[in-house]
């Protein structure tokens, strides 16, 4: 199973705790939240994307949020994506739609 992990510092697990709002999606969080928080999400400069949890924390990160909300393996959506912009939007946008599921029923 893999873990999720804060978006503002990778090395940690996602935490309701965090003392930084924006390093933890909530299910309350609003749709507008959810992208803003994965736009500012910690990345690097490299324009590949390529899951290495080791040496791509944050860009791995991202991938594992969004094959958790998708259902879609990681080497698929890794072939999915052209830039970590892309890979925020379509990370984001997998949220948002996993997130507005529960939303409904509650």
């Amino acid at each position: 199973a893999n873990r999720i992990n804060s978006l503002r510092d990778p090395s940690k697990k996602m935490s309701k705790s965090d003392v930084n709002p924006a390093a933890t999606i909530f299910f309350t969080d609003s749709a507008s939240e959810i992208r803003s928080k994965i736009a500012k999400a910690v990345t690097d400069s490299n324009p590949e994307i390529t899951y290495e949890p080791e040496a791509r924390p944050g860009v791995s990160n991202l991938l594992t949020i969004w094959s958790c909300a998708s259902g879609l393996p990681l080497e698929e959506l890794v072939s999915q994506c052209d830039g970590s912009q892309s890979l925020k939007t379509q990370t984001a946008e997998a949220v948002v739609a996993l997130v507005e599921k529960y939303q409904e029923r509650f």
